[in-house]
């Protein structure tokens, strides 16, 4: 089952209920099941910018950060699904947290990260398995002569 960091409560603690039910309305009033839905993708679309900048998400989180980012998105989605322009006042709020994230310009609290891990992230690694120290060797060139 998709995973979903957001709760019709932290929508309405953010926003209004009514706004909740406007923006996820269908032909028959407002569907559960679209805003779980949209929030299921809203959270993958924020697991994956976290994921971009080396942390290890889980299915279940508790970072609100996190959960911030993925509500982020879903209010991106919101307004987009009913055609109108997110206002600039929730755009200022929300608009930079995902992109934060990715870039880690803003770090999750209580998400474990792994930098070699993040995109553009180095691990070291010896270049031999025999390898024991830690003192790299000098490169060696061989039949330098043979490229001219």
């Amino acid at each position: 089952m998709p995973t979903s960091y957001v709760t019709t409560a932290d929508f309405d603690a953010m926003l209004e209920p009514e706004l909740r039910r406007e923006l996820f309305a269908t032909n028959g009033g407002y569907d559960e099941t679209v805003f779980t839905r949209a929030a299921q993708l809203a959270s993958a679309m924020a697991r994956s910018a976290a994921k971009n900048a080396g942390y290890l998400v889980d299915d279940e989180t508790t970072d609100d950060m996190l959960r911030l980012a993925a509500l982020s998105l879903l209010v991106r989605m919101a307004y987009a699904r009913k055609q109108r322009s997110v206002p600039d006042e929730l755009t200022a709020l929300f608009g930079v947290v995902p992109d934060a994230i990715r870039n880690g310009d803003l770090p999750l609290i209580e998400t474990e990260v792994d930098a070699g891990d993040a995109v553009g992230g180095v691990e070291f690694t010896p270049s031999s398995a025999l390898t024991t120290s830690d003192r790299a060797r000098p490169a060696r060139l061989k039949n330098l002569g043979k490229l001219v």
